[in-house]
């Protein structure tokens, strides 16, 4: 009888099938694992100095907007998630969406599942969830030149300083998951265009669900999801030309679907609000001027623009990288344009980079992957084209030694620095003391950027946080800060903590402009009942009695008001006092001069101190090593008065406290404002501002009161 001849080779393919799949597995498994790595290798430094990195053995977040969903994700597992936010944009009180933001929701369900506290699981999951950016990339790489190109693809994309950057260990944002989003959309809308059969019934379904995750995902710009699912679908249908007629049908089933869901979602309007509303993102990222009011984004360190040289640091950590992955691009584009038009979208975002804002920068972390790994693609498709083939081999051998190079310095480059949390322990802990000192449904009037930490920490409302604070509800914010009047600090919080931002504009309106009716507003805040009602008088605004209420509020309508002060605020005052004391027709704010000292002494006649500085007691001379500064008068503290020596009538005023060791060198404007005075100087009319807790030089809380209307007004 004979035996059948076995086909040897089939037999040993079919057996090393097991292995490579081990092997890949182990190799995704270490791409990861690199990954999370470069994310949460801080821990070490924050192991070693605690005192700048935990409070009360729990870690900080690393960006301010952080806490805004750890504050939704503590409430949803303690089951206190309610549908009006009581502590955002008082005494608006915005409602929530629903369902609540995904970031949240999945941190919750972590919590719940795992039992970690809430802290611990917001500090590490960006960190985790930001490799997945790695499958994706893979596929796209994959798909244009095998496994190696994929991995070298996805690798690479993990490794972008920027994307590292923003998602570190606890920095917890949807900045984790919008890249990720992004390249899945564009792969599925790839693979939906050039599979046929069932498969392609699956990525159509696969577009729709990411569309759903991803809106949910990034629930704060409904409209760029929108545009940017839609957009990697039409563009990869508009890239297949020869298939239009056959997948016509199919794709405008999906785009039809995606009309409805936003429809169901949030409306027929947001179709028809789609053009203004992307255009008023255009407006903010771009820094242009919205009206009477300044663009906040000048403001934000994130939404400013940086220099090529910048770009290329932020995205590849070196130039020899950033041109390989542009050289990579551009090759891809040009040998390939179908599979190159297919990144059109995200090439869009990332693209806004140069143009306008530095935040864009994590969208460039595939091009520094997919432009590399197309490069190695083209260099090695060439040694079996191109000769001499050993001259192509050499290329492609230095190209692979300078990928090792240059992914090492990436590494390197990514764990040379470490990134603190936003918010000192010892500021929390003054959060923490105002949910103390401050009786439920009190209203902490804080910068915005403290805005989330202290509803986090504090549960406290605020007026403004990282999502409200345009131009004119940041003048508003600032403006008690700026003014160096007590008074109208005072009846200034508490008018906008009664009457809101719909109070500002009844006055507008009813004065004619908006420029009149802020004048008015800081006018009578500034006068007093007494005094405001002769103002309402001259104004002829009818009737008196209800006008003279409206601005000065009866004590039962009114909030309990603390404002906070801080040592963040010394390091912002460049913004918030620019912002506070907007003037509409100079379309122009005052721009001052607040730079702090510290580890202050004296010598004879000589102040000195760090940053390396001196002052010069007799001849009131400020000098550093860049500059002299002639000062009008020099403030120091004597016992438990402060006193005054002057020196001209023009100048800076530089004061100080060898107790405490600090000092401080202001313009004039600034030195009367009401924040100097109380933080540094720890001043105040008790009669509307009065100490709650203070630790002189790092936060203090003042209770705040505000003039009544008597029973002869």
């Amino acid at each position: 009888m004979t035996e059948p001849i076995q086909n040897t080779e089939i037999s040993e393919s079919r057996n090393k099938r097991p292995l490579i799949r081990l092997g890949l597995c182990c190799a995704i498994g270490l791409s990861l694992a690199l990954g999370v790595f470069l994310r949460i290798e801080d821990l070490i430094a924050w192991r070693e100095k605690p005192g700048m990195a935990f409070y009360k053995g729990t870690p900080l977040l690393t960006t301010f907007d952080g806490y805004f969903y750890a504050r939704y994700a503590r409430e949803l597992a303690e089951g206190n998630y309610k549908p009006i936010d009581e502590l955002r944009y008082v005494p608006q009180n915005p409602a929530r969406e629903f369902p609540p933001p995904l970031l949240s929701l999945l941190i919750a369900g972590l919590v719940k599942l795992t039992g970690v506290s809430v802290d611990w699981v917001c500090t590490f999951f960006p960190a985790v969830f930001a490799v997945l950016l790695f499958f994706p990339v893979f596929l796209i790489g994959r798909s244009w030149g095998g496994t190696f190109v994929g991995f070298v693809a996805g690798i690479l994309s993990l490794c972008s300083p920027y994307y590292v950057n923003r998602s570190r260990l606890g920095w917890l944002d949807t900045d984790c998951g919008n890249v990720t989003f992004t390249m899945l959309a564009v792969y599925l809308a790839m693979r939906s265009v050039t599979t046929q059969g069932p498969r392609r019934s699956l990525y159509l379904a696969g577009v729709l669900i990411n569309f759903i995750v991803y809106l949910q995902w990034w629930d704060s710009t409904p409209y760029v999801v929108v545009v940017t699912c839609l957009g990697t679908l039409v563009v990869s249908y508009v890239c297949e030309p020869k298939s239009w007629r056959r997948n016509l049908v199919p794709f405008a089933a999906v785009a039809s679907v995606f009309v409805a869901i936003m429809i169901y979602l949030k409306g027929a309007a947001f179709w028809v609000d789609l053009v203004p509303h992307l255009l008023g993102h255009f407006k903010y990222i771009s820094k242009a001027a919205p009206g009477d009011f300044p663009n906040i984004g000048l403001s934000i360190s994130e939404q400013a623009k940086i220099p090529f040289e910048g770009v290329v640091q932020i995205s590849a950590g070196s130039w020899y990288l950033f041109l390989a992955a542009a050289l990579g691009t551009a090759q891809l584009v040009i040998r390939s344009p179908r599979q190159g038009l297919q990144l059109l979208v995200p090439m869009g975002l990332g693209g806004l980079t140069f143009l306008y804002a530095r935040r864009f920068g994590i969208f460039l972390a595939p091009f520094l992957g997919l432009g590399i790994a197309y490069l190695l693609l083209w260099l090695r498709d060439q040694i079996g084209t191109r000769t001499p083939r050993y001259l192509w081999k050499g290329l492609f051998i230095s190209a692979l030694v300078g990928l090792l190079v240059g992914g090492g310095h990436l590494v390197l480059l990514n764990t040379a620095s470490t990134f603190w949390p936003v918010e000192t322990p010892i500021l929390v802990q003054g959060m923490d003391s105002a949910r103390v000192k401050t009786p439920p449904g009190s209203l902490i009037w804080t910068w915005w950027d403290h805005g989330y930490p202290m509803q986090y920490y504090g549960r406290r409302g605020t007026v403004s946080d990282g999502a409200y604070h345009d131009g004119e509800l940041a003048m508003i914010n600032g403006f008690p800060y700026a003014t160096g009047d007590y008074q109208q600090a005072a009846n200034w919080m508490h008018f906008y903590a009664v009457r809101g931002i719909d109070g500002f504009h009844r006055v507008y309106q009813q004065l004619g402009s908006t420029a009149e009716g802020l004048r008015f507003v800081r006018h009578i805040l500034a006068a007093g009942p007494e005094e405001g009602a002769k103002l309402i008088e001259e104004k002829g605004l009818e009737p008196k009695s209800a006008w003279l209420t409206f601005f000065f509020p009866p004590p039962s309508e009114q909030k309990r008001i603390y404002m906070f002060v801080d040592e963040r605020l010394v390091g912002t005052s460049y913004w918030w006092y620019w912002l506070g004391t907007w003037d509409i027709g100079e379309q122009e704010g005052m721009r001052p001069v607040f730079v702090p000292f510290y580890d202050m002494k004296q010598e004879g006649n000589q102040l000195i101190g760090a940053p390396s500085f001196s002052v010069d007691l007799e001849k009131g001379m400020h000098s550093t090593r860049q500059q002299v500064v002639a000062l009008s008068s020099v403030v120091f503290r004597d016992g438990d008065t402060w006193r005054e020596r002057t020196y001209r009538d023009v100048g800076m005023i530089f004061e100080y406290d060898l107790v405490s060791g600090w000092g401080v060198l202001s313009s004039p404007e600034i030195h009367e404002s009401v924040f100097n005075k109380l933080f540094f100087l720890g001043m105040a009319d008790v009669r509307y501002f009065r100490p709650t807790t203070m630790l002189r030089g790092v936060y203090q809380l003042w209770e705040v009161h505000s003039d009544q209307v008597g029973p002869s007004q």
